[in-house]
């Protein structure tokens, strides 16, 4: 039978790619095949280092790398999970209904002081919450990812809803 590769693991990812290795497999006219959902998207590939490229910011993948070894026989494959940087958003229209648990890491609050990393949370009734208050001003900004605005007139529509709370 065919070897899996004993490890998986991702090396750095960017907003629109996931380089990911792997330990080879003793079989040396073994090659290797990259897999993403139903897609092949490398084939016969000899090092143990590959950059998968096109994808999505902030999005999780799982990868498989499958071994091709020398008697065409493959192996299931080893599993690696990547999970991309934040990117500009340039797909419009574009909606952002906080239900993903990793959606919450691309916004950012700014005060007054400087800027604060995300301090998003979900409560225990699953609503998306941040605290801006700390008695003093309520001088603070939610900032989204980036958006890439398309050419033209120079006319966009941005909405959204916001509900504040006093205790």
């Amino acid at each position: 039978s065919c070897p899996n590769a004993d490890s998986a693991w991702v090396v750095e990812t960017t907003a629109n790619t996931a380089t990911i290795a792997w330990t080879p497999v003793a079989d040396s006219g073994a090659t290797y095949n990259i897999i993403l959902g139903s897609d092949t998207v490398a084939t016969g590939l000899t090092d143990t280092e590959y950059t998968v490229d096109n994808l999505h910011g902030n999005t999780h993948y799982t990868f498989i790398v499958a071994t091709d070894c020398a008697d065409s026989t493959f192996s299931f494959g080893t599993y690696v999970q990547a999970l991309t940087d934040c990117g500009i958003v340039d797909e419009l229209p574009w909606s952002e209904d906080f239900t993903s648990p990793d959606a919450l890491r691309c916004w950012t609050m700014h005060d007054l002081d400087g800027v604060f990393t995300s301090n998003w949370y979900r409560n225990s009734l699953g609503e998306v919450r941040s605290n801006f208050c700390d008695n003093g001003p309520a001088n603070a900004w939610v900032v989204t990812p980036a958006l890439a605005l398309p050419e033209g007139d120079g006319n966009v529509t941005l909405s959204w809803d916001a509900y504040g709370q006093t205790s």
